[in-house]
Order: C-alpha cells, then structure tokens, then sequence
C-alpha cells in the first residue's frame, strides 16, 4: 500500500515559468510526501535510465534529492506514472526490488493509483473549492410619499425603498444584476465588480439607469432620471431618533417602486423592479489554470469556476412584511382612541391617532390609512362625507372638505387637507346616533320635570350669602324670588349644606338630545335602556358599554403592499359623569368639547 501526497496548496508536479507549449516541463514536487506500509523502491517511468528511490515503512519524502521532470504536455495527457516495488535491501545496504509492480499516476494536481492519468476537474481550484461568498441586503427606510406632490415645482417621482448591498468573499467577484419578467419595465442586466474582502459596499452606479428608473405620468414607457435625490430620509447619523442606520452607508441606493410619482391616479402602473430582480456570483480569476502556457488547444478552457446559486432579491426585502411590523408598531404603540362631540355636545365620531411612538424603528415615511377600505391610494377620488372629520370649530358637524379623501397618518407632508388620523362617524348624513351605538354619549343628570324654582326641586339648591353672615336657603318660590332681605324684612332659611354640592335626578332621557329650535327631531333615540349597561334602580340607566369592531386597512401604495387590522374599540360610558370622580362629587353640567370639556368624569376608551 503506497500513497503520494503534495503539501497543501501545491501541486505534485511543479511546473516551470515557460509558455511555450514545446519545451514547457513540469518538475515532481520534492516536497511530496509518500506512506507506504513496507519498504519500496519508486521508479519514474518518464525519466530514462532513472534509478529508484527506496522508502521505509511510514512516511517518506523520497524526491528531495532528485530532479526528476516530464513535459507539462505529457503531465496533462498521460500523466507521469510511477512504478512502485516492494524491495528488499541488500547487504550493501542496496534497494532490491522484488516481484510485481504497483503504478502510480500523477496529474498537475493530483495523483492516483494505476497508469491512467487523473481527470482534470473545476475540483482541482482550490480557489473554487474554498471560494463561500456572502451578500447582505441591507434595507433602510421606504419613501412612500406616494402621491407625488410638488417638489419646487416638479412631481417627485423617487417613492421605493432604500437598499444597500454589503459582500464578503475570499476573491475579487462579479457580480451581474439580472432584472427579468419586470412587467410595465426593461428586462435587462448588469455587472458590477466587488472587491475581495469582508464587508465590502457594492456601488450600484453601473445599474443605476434600472433601479432608479421613473415613470412617464402619460403611459407605461419608462424614463430615466438624473435627479433622483437618494436615500434622502433621516438615519441615525443625520438624526439619532431615527434608530436605523443608512443601508449600504456611501453606497446606499434606491429601488422605486411601481406607481410612485405618479400623476394620474394609477398605482398599478409602473414597473415592479424588486420581484424581478436576481444576483450572479462568479469569483474572478478562480478558474482552474496550471503554468503559463498558451495551449493551442487549451486543456482547461471548459472548467471555469461556477457562479453561486442566483439571490431572489425579494425573498430578502419583504417590503409587505415590513409594513406589517409597522403596522403593529403603530397601532400598538401610538393608538389613543377617543369620541368626539361636537359644540352641542352631542356624539358625533369615534376617532385615534396611529403614530409611531418614541423608540419604534419607524421604516416607512408614512402609513396611509383609507378609509373606504378599497386599497386604492392614488385612484380613490370618492368623495367622503360632507362633514368635517375633525369636529373642532363653530361649523363642526356641517363644514365640507372635498378635498380631504386620504389619510397620512404620520403626516410627514403638513399637508393641511390631510387627516392624520383613523375616524369612523358615529351618526347618520343627519346627525342622527346610529343604531349600533347604542346610549354611548348621551348624558342624562337631569329629569325632564325638574324646576329649579319649586321646593321639590332634587337637582339644584340654590345658595347666597347674605349679609348678616348666614347662608340662605331657598324654600320656597317666595324666597326664590326675593333672597337676602326678603319683602318680609328677614333672611330666608339659614342653609344645613353649605358646599354647594349638586345632586342629580336622573329619568331615563339623554339631556343632550332634546329636541331643538331646527326641528331636528331626537325623539327616536333620546331614551335609554337597561340593555345597553345602565341599571333604572341606581339612577344609570344610560349607562352604556360601547365595543365596536373595525377593519381598518393600511396601505402604502409603494410596491402594492397593503395589510388589514380588526381594531376592537371599547368605550365605556357613566351618563351621570360619575365615572372619574365617584358619584359624591358629580359635574352639574356634561360639556363634551373644548378647553372645559369634562369628558374624563363620562368616557374611558381603549383600543386593541
């Protein structure tokens, strides 16, 4: 048993500095190493008149002192084949060889056992055998303005998401960018080269003309542009509370994505560059190569090293999954549910705020939230409700604004049209509460019979301080009308309460919907009931507990990404504002909007 070994990343057969096919040779490696499990004498069968050399048992290094060589064009074809015998020594301490031979057979690379020579194979690189490229696709923030609005007088056009790309590999690469199946776009490729190393930025300026590729806003030929302004939103080293570092640093880019920019209402235009796109890794000069011969007939022309399996460029930037995270970062950070009441303090919508909190790695410029739950951005021209979905002026309730059809709920733009936040009106076109809201907001601290001037009076008792130091009583209509230093000359009652507390006198009518001098008639719904959570026995009969499920749908209108949420809304409501306070210490008065709102002591709301 014999084995020939070439030291690590040498070769067994050693060739020399000539590059003429002729005359080129190749020397044994007199470093090879040769185990053998007796003693043996190896003869070169490609040197004439060679003599053996002999190994002991173990581990030998039998051409040390030999130069043994055979033209690289014979080492390539036939291979230079060794006999090995098993051998005796003499008593002149000669090698005698005995019996049959064994042959051994070494190639530029490698050496095998038998007279054939070794099959040359893209195995024998060990550049390509050690070759384990990476690439990581860094993704930054997505730049959804999507309504391309006006930039100093022109449509901005650069909505997508910014990458960069960030490779590692032992040898320079190539790395060719293939854009294929790109509906609405160009099916093209590219090839950039990236450096050997770690951590190495690719540039991306020889593909620019496709990723930062603009609609024409009057068909679906693409144009390119010059004036894109990249990567422009806040990263950590511009802004720290934007926690997320520039992807690709100097070399960060932008993808665009379909539909941006555009000016006539159609997301569905553009080309889709992200689902299209694929990387090739080929390593560069990792071919299998041995000398400096310039073969005619070029032996290792065929076994070039094999580019990496291809990188679907969206299988790792999942833009739909990224705006799921920010989806819930927002609706569980950033909700504050509320309803609204308008000046006469009667409902009139339930409404929330869905911003990105402080510490929330916000990825998106904005979430769009529509509200006729059709996931058309850009081509949703219907017209809302004509009321004012943000009831917070002398014409709340009644004031048209046609143009406010969209929702930014980070309001990046200040657009003033703009809505930034989810609503839902509580009441029909006429003001009327709808049917499944049940009691929620209608106050009842008063009864319809109620009149402060009669004795039996159990709201109000009313309080003066007269002069003489007492506190004076209303007993009677009589004393009502006359107070301190009554026609009889005397002070009325000397009061037993003296805090002015106010007790209420509920009966089961919301005092905030009688009907009024416009005629609106509230008469359907004024009364409450004992199924919507009030008790008649303690006064709470218009109590209610309010829980409304809503499908609230998100969309960004950048690469056709769009994500649905159930928010449950819960409000509950304490209809004689006995709820923040106690009922010891009850609001004479409910006031639902403004700077004296007392909203606190009648609603809690929360949303999940």
């Amino acid at each position: 048993m014999v084995e020939f070994m070439a030291p690590d990343g040498e070769h067994p057969m050693v060739p020399d500095d000539d590059d003429d096919e002729a005359t080129a040779m190749a020397a044994v490696n007199t470093k090879m190493m040769v185990s053998s499990n007796m003693v043996a004498a190896i003869t070169p069968m490609f040197v004439e008149g060679a003599s053996p050399v002999g190994v002991m048992p173990g581990e030998n290094m039998p051409f040390e002192y030999v130069s043994w060589g055979a033209m690289q064009s014979h080492v390539i074809g036939q291979g230079a084949t060794f006999a090995v015998h098993k051998a005796s020594i003499g008593a002149n301490q000669e090698m005698m060889p005995t019996g049959d031979a064994m042959y051994v057979t070494c190639g530029p690379f490698e050496c095998v056992e038998g007279e054939d020579a070794p099959a040359l194979s893209i195995a024998n690189s060990s550049v390509c055998a050690a070759w384990d490229p990476s690439v990581s696709i860094e993704v930054g923030k997505v730049d959804n303005d999507v309504l391309g609005r006006p930039v100093d007088g022109e449509i901005e056009e650069n909505d997508g998401v910014d990458l960069g790309i960030v490779t590692g590999s032992s040898v320079a690469m190539k790395v060719k960018h293939v854009f294929s199946g790109v509906a609405g776009g160009r099916n093209i490729s590219s090839t950039v080269d990236a450096a050997k190393g770690s951590d190495q930025t690719l540039a991306m300026t020889a593909v620019s003309d496709v990723i930062l590729v603009s609609l024409d806003a009057d068909s679906t030929d693409t144009a390119n542009t010059d004036d894109s302004i990249i990567c422009d939103n806040e990263y950590m080293e511009e802004d720290v509370s934007s926690r997320i570092d520039r992807p690709g640093g100097n070399n960060c880019f932008r993808l665009i994505g379909p539909g941006a920019g555009r000016t006539d209402n159609d997301a569905s235009k553009g080309a889709d560059y992200l689902s299209g796109w694929s990387i090739e890794l080929s390593p560069v000069d990792a071919d299998v190569s041995w000398g400096d011969v310039d073969w005619e007939d070029d032996p290792f022309e065929d076994l070039e090293c094999g580019a990496a399996d291809p990188i679907m460029v969206a299988d790792h930037v999942d833009i739909c999954a990224m705006f799921d995270a920010e989806v819930d970062g927002a609706t569980a950070r950033g909700w504050k549910p509320e309803v609204v009441f308008d000046i006469n303090n009667r409902v009139v919508m339930w409404r929330a705020d869905a911003t990105a909190a402080s510490g929330h790695e916000r990825m998106f410029k904005t979430i769009w939230f529509d509200d006729n739950l059709n996931g058309k951005i850009l081509n949703d021209t219907t017209g809302r409700a004509a009321r004012r979905p943000d009831p917070d002026g002398a014409d709340a309730g009644t004031a048209e604004l046609a143009q406010a059809r969209i929702h930014d709920l980070y309001d990046q733009d200040e657009d003033d049209n703009n809505i930034d936040k989810i609503w839902q009106f509580l009441t029909d076109d006429d003001g009327d509460l709808l049917a499944s809201v049940g009691d929620l907001g209608k106050a009842d601290l008063l009864s319809d019979t109620d009149n402060p001037r009669t004795a039996d009076n159990e709201t109000t008792i009313a309080l003066e301080a007269c002069a003489t130091g007492v506190t004076w009583r209303a007993t009677t209509a009589d004393q009502i009308s006359t107070g301190c230093g009554g026609t009889d000359g005397t002070d009325g009652t000397e009061a037993t309460e003296q805090t002015g507390r106010v007790k209420t006198n509920p009966d089961g009518n919301a005092d905030n919907y009688v009907d009024a001098a416009d005629a609106v008639d509230f008469s359907d719904f004024r009364g409450c009931s004992e199924d919507d959570g009030g008790d008649d026995a303690d006064g709470s009969e218009c109590d209610a507990e309010w829980v409304h499920d809503v499908s609230i749908l998100f969309a960004d209108g950048t690469f056709g990404c769009s994500t649905t949420r159930d928010v449950t809304v819960t409000c509950e409501w304490d209809a004689d504002g006995g709820m923040a306070q106690g009922r010891n210490a009850l609001p004479t008065t409910f006031i639902g909007q403004g700077d004296t709102s007392n909203l606190a002591n009648f609603l809690k709301c929360t949303a999940k």
